[in-house]
């Protein structure tokens, strides 16, 4: 049994994601592990 074997798109990030799907397919990877850039958003206390 294999293991599936995914992409991390950082370093294609200036790429589209359409785009880093088609390499990866063409590359023979299994799937991708999208890169999220920055912080989540602040959350305020409740009754603020």
């Amino acid at each position: 049994m294999t293991r599936p074997i995914s992409l991390f798109t950082g370093q294609w990030a200036d790429l589209p994601l359409e785009e880093v799907a088609a390499l990866a397919a063409r590359w023979g990877f299994d799937g991708l592990e999208p890169c999220v850039l920055g912080r989540p958003p602040r959350r305020q206390p409740l009754g603020r």
